[in-house]
């Protein structure tokens, strides 16, 4: 079930007829007016989740996020995979986590495992790690001159969130794809003392990369503003990086779209002004890809 910006991306990539389904009427009537055939959902309405995917050939599942996501997130998928098998739709698209070591890769492994026991064709996406973790950090440590980090020696790719919506909205519209599994990430990896050297070099700073544990990594950027719960994601990417468990490198966004991931230096470029303007203030969530490239606004 596409978000309003996956739904953006697919009418942005020209896509002729989309049912859009969601829980939030307002998010969904918005979309009325660009060619999308447009449904609020009851996901625990089985009747009316099949009447929304009656005649629904290909069906990407974008999971809604809730506070007790862990339990909403398997009923939603098991939900759609019923009324997707009653409804004979021919191919399912699920977005998953290239890292299996993530604290909440189990819901994801757990859907994975519906979907293929449901007989529909699948593709699953493997998301690497999302471009956010820069730039929820990166203000921070432009104005503190510092980068706590736990992630060691570790490496990782960075991909943008729009990259990955590109992809699955490609997924989507494609009559043949590459493969079943396919790895949606940057075509190069870093280890955060090269990505630091890389942010230097970019915006002209003279940050240090601080090697210390978990806990400093998360008191650093609570202290500095981050919500506990990004803090907490960022902490548990760190974590994967000093285990090895976050090296997932892959053609995925080029295999799909036709072009390839938007390189590290590439999107800091984009950003680099609503950055600068951000490490005036501290932390801002609209860094992390919430508006266009320079348009933050702080109020």
């Amino acid at each position: 079930m596409p978000s309003r910006r996956m739904a953006e991306v697919l009418l942005g990539a020209g896509t002729t007829s989309i049912v859009a389904q969601g829980l939030h009427a307002k998010q969904v009537t918005q979309l009325a007016s660009r060619h999308s055939t447009n449904l609020k959902v009851d996901f625990h309405d089985a009747a009316l989740l099949r009447d929304a995917l009656h005649g629904v050939d290909r069906l990407l599942i974008v999971p809604a996020s809730r506070a007790d996501a862990a339990v909403y997130h398997l009923a939603q998928v098991q939900a759609i995979v019923q009324a997707a098998i009653q409804e004979r739709v021919q191919h399912l698209i699920y977005p998953s986590v290239a890292a299996v070591s993530l604290p909440w890769a189990y819901r994801h492994l757990a859907s994975e495992r519906l979907i293929a026991q449901s007989g529909i064709g699948f593709t699953i996406l493997r998301i690497g790690t999302l471009a956010d973790c820069i730039f929820h950090r990166l203000p921070i440590a432009l104005r503190s001159g510092v980068w706590p980090t736990s992630a060691g020696k570790g490496r990782t790719s960075y991909v943008l969130r729009d990259d990955a919506f590109s992809a699955s909205a490609a997924a989507l519209n494609a009559h043949t794809l590459p493969g079943a599994d396919l790895v949606i990430s940057g075509t190069q990896d870093f280890s955060m003392g090269e990505l630091v050297r890389e942010i230097n070099l970019i915006f002209g700073a003279h940050i240090e990369p601080a090697h210390v544990d978990d806990d400093v990594v998360l008191a650093t950027l609570t202290g500095a503003g981050v919500p506990a719960s990004i803090a907490a994601g960022l902490v548990a990417t760190d974590r994967i990086m000093r285990r090895g468990d976050a090296h997932a490198v892959g053609e995925g966004v080029r295999q799909l779209t036709g072009n390839p991931a938007v390189a590290v230096r590439e999107f800091l470029l984009e950003r680099r002004i609503d950055v600068l303007l951000a490490s005036k203030y501290g932390w801002s969530r609209d860094v992390a890809f919430t508006r266009p490239p320079s348009s933050v606004q702080f109020l």
